[in-house]
């Protein structure tokens, strides 16, 4: 069995962010640089760390636990 792919990633790139909000410098990008609970905790992170416009996306708990 293939391992499962969002946007060309890996999603055991994703695990240890499973049920939560994720922020990335662009669309698909498998570089995380904030996360959160919430997606204004994972936006406001992003933003305090220099990045003024990051991309938020949820990572499904399901998705994560059933890719393996």
């Amino acid at each position: 069995m293939e391992t499962p792919v969002i946007c060309g990633s890996k999603v055991s790139t994703y695990v240890k962010y499973q049920g939560k909000y994720i922020a990335t410098t662009e669309y698909c990008s498998e570089y995380v640089i904030a996360s959160g609970n919430t997606k204004q905790e994972a936006y406001e992170r992003a933003v305090r760390q220099g990045y003024p416009t990051p991309v938020i996306a949820y990572i499904a708990q399901e998705l994560a636990e059933n890719s393996f």
